[in-house]
């Protein structure tokens, strides 16, 4: 306990949106969540076996940012796998403005939150390493 304490304030000393934000990867089972919110009913059989939602094995990956300050997420990106491309999606997404997003599904409030990040934090996988990130 004593090595892996916080020094300092932490990262709960934050005053503004966009001053600190947090990007990762997660496997995620697109099917199970699918089944569960009843949303391969709006797929034809053509379209599940394209999006790999047939039910043969295939995993699908989020790339995620997301505000420490606010905790809404900022950008986000589901690909095959997480290589540097779906990142720098993410990373051109947190900096775009979505409120057209946000209007053209009919959102109860609008997703304003855009802008280039004070800190950006990342783990070491392979995506985040790459030149062009």
């Amino acid at each position: 306990m004593r090595r892996l304490r916080l020094t300092g304030q932490g990262i709960y000393a934050l005053a503004r949106p966009m001053q600190r934000v947090e990007m990762d990867e997660h496997c995620v089972d697109l099917i199970s969540i699918f089944k569960e919110g009843g949303l391969l009913d709006f797929f034809s059989a053509e379209e599940r076996k394209r999006l790999g939602l047939d039910g043969k094995k295939g995993r699908w990956w989020w790339t995620v940012a997301i505000c420490a300050t606010t905790r809404c997420i900022v950008g986000m990106r589901l690909s095959r796998t997480p290589t540097r491309h779906s990142a720098l999606e993410t990373l051109q997404m947190m900096m775009t403005e979505k409120s057209e997003w946000a209007d053209a599904v009919h959102a109860l409030s609008p997703w304003k939150m855009f802008g280039m990040p004070e800190l950006l934090v990342t783990d070491n996988g392979s995506a985040f390493k790459s030149f062009e990130f």
